[in-house]
């Protein structure tokens, strides 16, 4: 039993805003085995700061710049809130963190990267009909380029990499979708360079950690069963969009079998008798950290054998690549014996959702949006593909006036602020939702999710609608917070509320918050599907002004599209340094044009639908 608790604070230095501060904690009582803190200036690591005994007085001091700070004791094992310390927040559970002012904090300053804009490789993309959308495409690649970081001889990271602009780690999920984006500004953005951090650290056994100290590269903590410490395997997913758009697959050769070992470790596992065949995650681990899953524990999570069929997929096109045709079978066999798993044991015929299951073969009742994983995966027939669209349609779970919240509206748990991952809206599922529609053939759908996430983060850039008391602390920067926000609010043009229920998420979250500006306004607004491998591009004339993009990597060189409207017809003009194949859509028409070195015009004419 604890009979007390308290921190004395000693400041050392000149007095000013930026000195350190020495936090000495306490605690006493004659039941104490074993005592530590921990909290957001160790990464919550319960091993850093032991407190020492001295009779029954436990205690330990560390140093920490000036600033607020989140803590726990971590008394017997048990991880506590500080009773002697009346100020705290929820924890994002059922617990709350304490929190501590150190000193005198200065205002915090944005990240700036003192490199100028790489702006000779980034496309320049042209929609007369949203110039608000062209402006926060623009932003986001600035905001991007700031949190591009050097590599040192201390963490042996690539010359130059994409931070997740989240804390002192990177993370496997967070920069897979940061290459999604990245790839259009190649090789100013280090895309793939980022990816490579993590490749370079898989053990012998073939495990690769989900996060990794950027101070020094080391593993974050050792994984056990109940933390494998792994996140949603997209590597493969990357590199074959890398491939298709670059038409580079020299690094194929080195990377393939980087991801076969991977696999293979996750196949061996992550697969738990609960789950009769299909995979486990954890909260943290699935990226989607306080999805409600109740009594899942390590049976079927629907995210994660998705995402491990997607990944097998995509096994299947780069082993062709990578000059190994005759893999290319047995990834075909796997992509069928989980598939098959996932329909018998995860479709529900009354919801019309894929849901995960307990260990007893009982389907979890949570509809969230994990199951979108299926499509890209491929594995939703036809009938299911409407029946999954026809919720997303739906108000009263997916269709939300900001699509497509994280946890359907219907769930009891259902929070219209987000509360993270119980409502928050956020870019790589969303991204992830627009990228299967497209792949199950629903376009339009898609473009309409795409148009809502648009609309939502151009709104709430231009006016954020919140003031600093919805700020944590460490984020207020009081300069009117026009940003890119870590996750959003699905029922209100306003950033998400984070785990504690209280702040709003991370700021300049580009990050994988770049999708939406970058990816999915080229990819599905502007329409344009570039496939380097074919040499073909394929575009999907949407809107109703002039459109298209100016300055796009392709293949070895560059290209330009612009489209402009007339009564009866588009006037489309081309400038290429090579020759590729271009198909233009225009409703349910398709034309085909031979694009020859130099500058080509053509017009295609405007049927009645």
């Amino acid at each position: 039993m604890i009979l007390s608790a308290w921190l004395m604070f000693v400041l050392l230095g000149s007095g000013s805003d930026q000195d350190s501060v020495t936090i000495r904690f306490t605690v006493t009582g004659d039941t104490i085995r074993s005592a530590s803190v921990a909290g957001s200036f160790n990464n919550w690591n319960a091993e850093t700061h032991p407190l020492k005994q001295t009779g029954s007085v436990w205690e330990t001091s560390l140093k920490v710049p000036a600033g607020y700070y989140y803590y726990k004791l971590v008394v017997n094992g048990q991880w506590i809130t500080d009773p002697a310390n009346s100020w705290s927040i929820n924890d994002g559970g059922q617990g709350r963190n304490s929190i501590l002012k150190a000193g005198h904090p200065p205002v915090p300053k944005r990240k700036f990267n003192p490199d100028p804009l790489p702006a000779a490789s980034i496309p320049r993309p042209v929609f007369d009909d949203r110039p608000d959308w062209i402006h926060l495409y623009h932003e986001a690649w600035r905001m991007a380029w700031n949190h591009v970081q050097k590599g040192t001889d201390r963490n042996g990271f690539a010359e130059t990499y994409m931070d997740e602009a989240f804390n002192e780690l990177i993370y496997q999920w967070d920069t897979s979708f940061m290459t999604a984006f990245a790839v259009y500004a190649r090789p100013a953005f280090p895309a793939m360079q980022s990816l490579d951090n993590f490749y370079a650290r898989q053990r012998q056994d073939g495990y690769i950690q989900r996060v990794y100290w950027e101070s020094d590269g080391s593993l974050a903590t050792l994984p056990t069963m109940e933390e494998p410490m792994v996140n949603p395997p997209l590597f493969a997913w990357m590199e074959w969009r890398y491939a298709v758009l670059s038409g580079d697959t020299t690094r194929l050769v080195r990377v393939y079998p980087v991801l076969k070992n991977y696999f293979q470790w996750l196949e061996q596992n992550l697969r738990h008798p609960d789950g009769k065949g299909l995979y486990y995650q954890t909260d943290l681990g699935s990226g989607m950290d306080n999805i409600p899953r109740p009594g899942v524990g390590l049976g079927g999570w629907i995210d994660q054998s998705a995402q491990m069929v997607l990944f097998a997929r995509m096994m299947q096109k780069l082993a062709v690549l990578a000059g190994f045709p005759d893999e290319r079978a047995g990834w075909s066999q796997k992509v069928s014996r989980d598939s098959t798993l996932i329909q018998d044991r995860c479709w529900n015929e009354k919801t019309g959702w894929f849901h995960d299951v307990r260990p007893d073969g009982s389907q979890s009742p949570v509809l969230h949006i994990g199951a979108v994983w299926t499509w890209l995966a491929g594995i939703p027939t036809g009938d299911q593909t409407r029946r999954m669209a026809a919720m997303l349609n739906d108000p009263t779970t997916f269709n939300r006036p900001h699509r497509v919240p994280s946890l359907a509206a219907s769930d009891p748990l259902y929070d219209p602020l987000g509360h993270y991952w119980r409502g928050g809206v956020w870019a790589p599922t969303t991204y992830a939702t627009v990228q299967g529609l497209q792949t199950a053939g629903e376009r339009t759908l898609a473009r309409e999710v795409a148009v809502s996430h648009l609309t939502a983060l151009s709104k709430v850039y231009a006016n954020p609608g919140i003031t600093d008391s919805a700020i944590t602390w460490e984020d207020r920067f009081q300069d009117g917070y026009r940003t890119l926000w870590e996750c959003y609010s699905p029922d209100s043009l306003q950033p998400g509320t984070r785990w504690d229920r209280t702040f709003r998420g991370r700021q300049d979250f580009v990050g994988w918050t770049g999708l939406g500006p970058i990816a999915m306004l080229i990819e599905t607004i502007l329409g344009i599907s570039v496939n380097s491998l074919h040499s073909e591009i394929v575009w999907e004339l949407n809107g109703k002004g002039r459109q298209g993009i100016e300055n796009l990597a392709f293949r070895h060189s560059k290209v330009s599209l612009i489209a402009v409207p007339a009564s009866d017809h588009w006037k489309i003009s081309i400038e290429s340094k090579e020759a590729f194949l271009l198909k233009v859509v225009v409703g349910e028409k398709t034309t085909e044009i031979r694009i020859l070195p130099g500058r080509t015009e053509q017009q295609i004419r405007i049927t009645s639908q």
